[in-house]
Formats: C-alpha cells, structure tokens, sequence
C-alpha cells in the first residue's frame, strides 16, 4: 500500500527541482491505480453487493470495502495535489 506522506515527498521533490516529467509519471502511475481501484470496486460490489447491509456496516465485507475506499480517497487526494504542482511548473 502507497502511504501518503511517500508520494507527498516524491511530489514536493519534484516540484522543487522542476520536475515535470517526474510529476508526469507519478500522476500516470497515480492515474493508473485509480483505475485498478475502480475495477476492484465494481468486481467486489458485484461480488458481495447482497452481503453489504447499510443497517450493519460491521462485517469484514463492510471492512475490507472501507479499507479499499480510504486507499482510493488517499491516491485520489494526491492525485489531485499532483495535478495541481505539475500545472504551477
């Protein structure tokens, strides 16, 4: 799992040194684990859509969805942030 505090210091890095084509292929390899993430998501809801109960967010389909969603938010959130560096270069 990518932690945030790793790409964010890859991206201020680059930032500082004018990077571009440096934020290029962090922002594909970003681009590309969002998508891994949406197929995960839609194989998984497919899979266990039945099984998730609003009424009892407690279960380890329920967990391991959450644990998915926070990874996702993250990537996303820096995905965002890249985006942004890579047009003030």
């Amino acid at each position: 799992m990518i932690t945030r505090s790793k790409i964010e210091s890859q991206m201020l890095d680059m930032y500082v040194r004018h990077d571009r084509a440096g934020l290029d292929n962090l922002i594909s390899e970003m681009t590309q684990k969002i998508k891994t993430l949406d197929a995960w998501f839609d194989k998984y809801l497919d899979m266990f859509d039945s099984q998730m109960d609003s009424d009892n967010p407690n279960t380890p389909v329920w967990a391991l969805y959450n644990k998915k969603f926070g990874e996702y938010n993250n990537i996303n959130s820096c995905l965002t942030s890249l985006k942004h560096y890579r047009s003030k270069i």
